[in-house]
């Protein structure tokens, strides 16, 4: 296993087993190859210039399913108490992608959560999303917000809704190896 380093972010954590990183450019590439499942959906994609700072999938993943994926971006703490809180802030996130995605569904919300010791809020949604060629998937994503004095990290993790089929050890595994320092 290898450790992902990012000492100007203070942010660190493991690279399971079959995993590997994307680079920035390739992974705003990659997500705006996908197809709109709604209007708000192509707003979001082209509008949102967030590079991540860490893109991770697994190289051996079935093409007939979502890409198991997760990226980390970070913006300024200053985010959060511009949009009232992390209460706030995750209900932004869920009201825009309730309006992007026809079949979203909230499925679990923690206004506190912990990670890393780093005190945060955390979502998981399911809907559907689709590929270049317009089939659609399946999809469960979950996020995290975690505020730092100096940043807010927003770690998406995303893949097939099928748990069997979704790298949730994987997923948990990273988020359990995260330090932020």
């Amino acid at each position: 296993m290898s450790r992902y380093s990012n000492p100007a972010l203070a942010f660190e954590c493991d690279i399971p087993q079959g995993w590997t990183s994307l680079p920035a450019p390739w992974a705003r590439k990659l997500k705006l190859s996908a197809s709109a499942s709604s209007e708000k959906v192509a707003v979001l994609l082209h509008d949102n210039h967030d590079s991540p700072f860490l893109s991770l999938y697994p190289v051996d993943y079935n093409a007939n399913e979502s890409i198991p994926m997760m990226q980390c971006t970070v913006r300024p703490t200053a985010i959060v108490e511009e949009m009232g809180g992390m209460e706030a802030l995750l209900d932004r996130v869920s009201t825009e992608m309730e309006q992007a995605y026809p079949d979203y569904q909230l499925l679990q919300r923690d206004d506190t959560c912990l990670v890393a010791g780093v005190v945060g809020a955390y979502m998981k949604a399911a809907m559907s999303v689709l590929n270049d060629a317009h089939t659609q998937y399946a999809c469960v994503s979950e996020i995290y917000l975690l505020e730092t004095e100096r940043h807010c990290f927003i770690l998406g993790l995303s893949g097939p809704a099928d748990e069997g089929k979704r790298p949730v050890a994987d997923f948990h595994d990273i988020i359990r190896s995260i330090r932020i320092v």
